[in-house]
């Protein structure tokens, strides 16, 4: 395998600087988060662009009559904040996707929700912090109207920021509600159906907490009443989708006396349904 460059940023050849980290979302990143991670990329660069901007905004408002102070912020705001923002949000998230960290998810929430209440901060503009929000352009306005409408266009585009961070902040706490990993941990109470006893419960949960690469296998078993409840149908539904193989349930006499779907699988069903995947999942392995 061909050692990984660092790619990132992607500096000219006469600059005596090297890219810092390696950067390929189709080779990085999983094909269910690679939408949302080149969004978050796709905002990172809106706002690295619109501090630029702001640069611009603050030089107009010096020139038009306002005080120093806020370009030399604005400045610093610049090489600051842009690339802070990618090593504190970005990198977090893009290594939670690829790498399936919990660690990295907490991280990004953490930085990235600062992130958010900077742009709000941003976008209202409070005269002398270095950045053309609401406040300082409307102000302006008064003094010097051609200044004030170079203001108003990072003022914009703060407040586009904003509104786009909390969107995507969102969605990520909708969106990110499992992990790989922390499928092989799942006890029946994290799941509302009966899959286990409590007595096998933890022995379960342990065994399949060994080895996050092995499949996910449950086998049904309830009464005929809850096996046809629709809860049951969303729950197993549920199961499926976070990746886990069922095993059905067979109809017959059950112990309570019911007579219909819900009691589980025999046992050399089990065992042939067990072998089937791990045979599958061991050929597309080697494959």
């Amino acid at each position: 395998m061909a050692e990984k460059v660092n790619n990132f940023p992607p500096l000219p050849k006469f600059i005596p600087l090297k890219p810092c980290f390696y950067q390929d979302f189709e080779a990085d990143i999983p094909p269910q988060h690679l939408s949302m991670t080149k969004r978050l990329y796709y905002l990172w660069m809106l706002n690295s662009v619109t501090l630029a901007v702001n640069l611009v905004g603050c030089l107009a408002w010096l020139i038009g009559g306002g005080g120093a102070t806020n370009f030399g912020l604005a400045f610093l705001w610049l090489i600051l904040f842009t690339p802070c923002s990618y090593v504190c949000w970005f990198r977090p998230i893009y290594k939670a996707f690829k790498t399936d960290s919990s660690f990295s998810f907490m991280a990004f929430f953490f930085t990235f929700m600062a992130q958010l209440v900077i742009s709000i901060i941003q976008a209202v503009g409070i005269p002398g912090w270095g950045v053309c929000g609401w406040i300082a352009t409307i102000s302006f306005f008064g003094t010097n109207v051609g200044s004030a409408v170079v203001m108003l266009i990072p003022t914009i585009m703060f407040t586009v920021v904003a509104v786009f961070s909390f969107i995507a902040l969102s969605m990520l706490e909708v969106a990110v509600v499992t992990t790989e990993r922390a499928k092989h941990f799942y006890s029946p109470q994290d799941i509302p159906v009966t899959l286990y006893s409590d007595a096998d419960e933890w022995e379960t949960c342990v065994i399949r907490a060994w080895d996050c690469r092995k499949p996910l296998l449950f086998c049904p078993a309830m009464n005929t009443v809850m096996w046809e409840h629709p809860v049951t149908a969303q729950q197993v539904g549920l199961l499926k989708a976070f990746g886990y193989v069922e095993i059905p349930c067979v109809a017959k006499k059950l112990v309570c006396g019911d007579e219909g779907l819900g009691a589980m699988a025999e046992v050399g069903t089990i065992v042939d349904k067990v072998k089937e995947v791990l045979f599958c999942r061991g050929g597309s392995q080697q494959s």
